[in-house]
């Protein structure tokens, strides 16, 4: 995902979790929450979007909602900027004195001039139709002031103010981490939070947060929110405490993909912090207290969320992410089974890319094109913004498919309606085969791949060395790796 920190020169906000808890807060009073989730950003284009902003939304409400957090919560779902203010203004105007407030946002955000901005659905694209940059405090008006939104919160007198900002989260492709740049630069804070302040940021310094493990993460939510909802309803676990636990679990995960990423925190709270009290002798630990000595919380399950990790480890399958969960779940459930993948596991053999010198030449060739296969019958496919349909038998391994609307680079290419896009065979969850490079003045290059199956038979990805075609001399150039994903659409 291309943040917008690269056209404005400005700084993003990777997931921020502030809580605000003045020290004459008192206890009780109503709990509100506002959660708001944005995958869809209308004026962006398609490589800006998210894909698990609005799923981190409706888990953290459900979890808001339940015992022991009993909010009242107000949820939004790709909100425009007229939908946002309205809400933020009717949990303004809902606050009483001494009311918890709970706000968690989940989309983009960046750092303008050291202020914190949220991005509505609707904000404007940051450059005009040719391509150059608008004005910075343009794109800054159709934001929200973070700082401001908490402040406003606080004047009304709630009692403690919690926010959540797991923003500009990065998809799983390195297209995407190379146009951030790899750094969070100078991240702001909130300026001017009085004493009583807790920051939780999902990436330390120079790091970026995970929006998923892989394109095939079957967990709904992103790496930080996955890891944080557990924790937020340990009973007797205080801010410090949860923020502590947070970072090996977030850390971890991160690993099995080769990222860095571990959450760091800020903390200026006097005494401890609970959202969820400990039972004692004498009562229950009021939500607000500045205390000295505390009892010691009960400990805390070491099973516990190694079910959800273990299905993470099992959709990436290889040895790293099964010596992460064996470290951080070593005497629970799926860790002897862990043991046994790793025993069994036949690492493939990758092989070189041909040397640059001399590159190997192929001829152009062309594969079984037919213009007319649109009509069908067969199934339609998504791949890289591509339309192709799937012509076979599903009694026979052959597998064919053809282009029906090419798009982005497969068109620029050159690649047209009915061209041939694969062709090969289906041996039970594994595809091998010929993909085919359009080139509009070359004709068609050939090359191998294979991949596997995968989502029930409703995603196919394959990979192989791409030629890489010199247009002026029709000869190949060099090759690269190369992988894509065919994602099942409906059947004609």
């Amino acid at each position: 995902m291309y943040c917008l920190r690269i056209l404005f020169q400005a700084v993003l906000i990777i997931g921020v979790f502030v809580i605000v808890a003045p020290v004459s807060a008192a206890p009780g009073g109503k709990r509100i929450a506002l959660v708001v989730g944005i995958d869809k950003y209308t004026g962006l284009p398609e490589t800006r979007q998210l894909k698990k902003a609005v799923n981190d939304a409706r888990s953290v409400a459900s979890a808001l909602k339940g015992a022991p957090l009993s909010f009242d919560v107000t949820k939004l779902e790709n909100p425009s900027r007229s939908e946002m203010s309205q809400a933020f203004g009717s949990i303004e105007q809902a606050i009483s004195p001494g009311d918890t407030v709970f706000v968690f946002f989940a989309g983009h955000g960046i750092d303008i001039a050291g202020s914190n901005y949220l991005l509505p659905g609707d904000v404007p694209s940051p450059v005009d139709a040719q391509g150059r940059r608008l004005p910075t405090r343009a794109f800054r008006d159709a934001a929200f002031n973070a700082a401001e939104i908490l402040s406003s919160f606080q004047q009304r007198g709630a009692g403690t103010v919690i926010a959540i900002f797991d923003a500009c989260r990065e998809p799983f492709d390195d297209e995407g981490k190379r146009s951030l740049g790899l750094t969070r630069g100078g991240l702001a804070e909130m300026r001017g939070a009085p004493q009583g302040t807790f920051i939780v940021f999902s990436a330390g310094a120079k790091q970026l947060a995970l929006d998923r493990l892989s394109p095939n993460d079957p967990n709904p939510n992103s790496v930080f929110t996955r890891s944080l909802i557990p924790l937020l309803k340990v009973p007797g676990q205080s801010l410090q405490r949860m923020a502590k636990e947070l970072q090996p679990v977030v850390r971890d995960l991160a690993q099995t993909v080769d990222h860095v990423q571990t959450p760091a925190y800020y903390d200026e709270i006097s005494g401890d912090f609970y959202l969820v009290p400990a039972s004692i002798s004498t009562g229950s630990v009021p939500e607000r207290a500045i205390i000295v000595e505390q009892p010691k919380p009960p400990p805390i399950d070491p099973c516990a969320g190694a079910l959800d990790h273990w299905k993470s480890t099992e959709a990436i399958g290889n040895r790293q992410a099964f010596e992460a969960h064996i470290s951080r779940f070593r005497d629970c459930a799926y860790a002897d089974l862990a043991r046994v993948r790793i025993a069994t596991l036949t690492v493939p053999v990758i092989p070189n890319p041909p040397p640059p010198t001399p590159v190997p030449q192929i001829q152009p060739t062309r594969g079984d094109d037919n213009p007319a296969v649109c009509n069908g019958p067969g199934s339609l496919w998504d791949v890289d913004g591509s339309s192709v349909i799937l012509k076979a038998d599903p009694n026979l391994p052959g597998r064919k498919f053809y282009f029906c609307q090419p798009g982005g680079s497969a068109r620029a290419e050159g690649a047209r309606a009915g061209n041939m896009f694969f062709s090969g065979q289906r041996n039970g969850n594994r595809y091998s085969g010929t993909a085919y490079v359009n080139s509009g003045r070359c004709g068609s290059f050939s090359y191998s791949v294979t991949g596997n199956v995968f989502d029930g038979d409703r995603g196919v990805s394959l990979s192989g060395q791409r030629p890489v075609i010199d247009e002026s001399s029709c000869k190949v150039s060099s090759y690269r790796s190369t992988s894509f994903t065919l994602t099942y659409k409906q059947r004609i």
